[in-house]
């Protein structure tokens, strides 16, 4: 990669090609710092965002594999089987994570079922999601058992706006 790497007497300033080499080394691993410092936080809630950043982290180092850069490539390869560890057996992962991401506003569960297809694959990504989904609904009726007596009247106003969701177009929040 850079001259000095190879030969350890080398005394000297850098030449023009290895301080591209320096640049393009300091943009891919700066993604990586910016993702921990984010999900390390313990001032703000990180649970939300933390699948969309692992989602945007696997995009980044496909986007690395694909570098024509040769140096750019060995280390996203290096990275990926890292990435692999952690983030490569959805199984064993805590469902909640997804959860918490379906559970955000900004996204739905269109948003987690197209990026478990791309971390995971089609096949493993739709079980994962049928998995979320099936416990979201199971979740929703806990908390119908828990919270809907009929010692609780339903107001008007309660009752209108349930019936007017139909109108609203399923697709047109999802962000991709």
């Amino acid at each position: 990669m850079f001259r000095a790497r190879f030969n350890f007497n080398f005394k000297g300033p850098l030449e023009s090609d290895d301080w591209v080499n320096v640049r393009n080394v300091i943009e891919f691993l700066a993604r990586f710092h910016e993702l921990t410092k984010k999900v390390s936080g313990s001032r703000y809630v990180t649970c939300n965002s933390h699948f969309e950043d692992v989602s945007e982290l696997y995009c980044h180092l496909k986007m690395c594999l694909a570098s024509e850069d040769e140096h750019l490539r060995k280390m996203a390869e290096q990275m990926q089987e890292k990435f692999k560890k952690y983030w490569g057996e959805p199984e064993k992962m805590n469902k909640m994570i997804f959860i918490a991401s379906v559970l955000d506003p900004r996204n739905k569960f269109e948003y987690v079922e197209g990026a478990l297809e791309e971390l995971f694959g089609e096949e493993k990504g739709k079980k994962i999601n049928a998995e979320v989904y099936a416990y979201m609904n199971s979740l929703f009726g806990e908390y119908l058992k828990k919270y809907s007596t009929e010692s609780c009247p339903q107001s008007p106003s309660s009752s209108t706006s349930s019936n007017n969701t139909s109108n609203i177009p399923s697709g047109s929040v999802i962000r991709r």
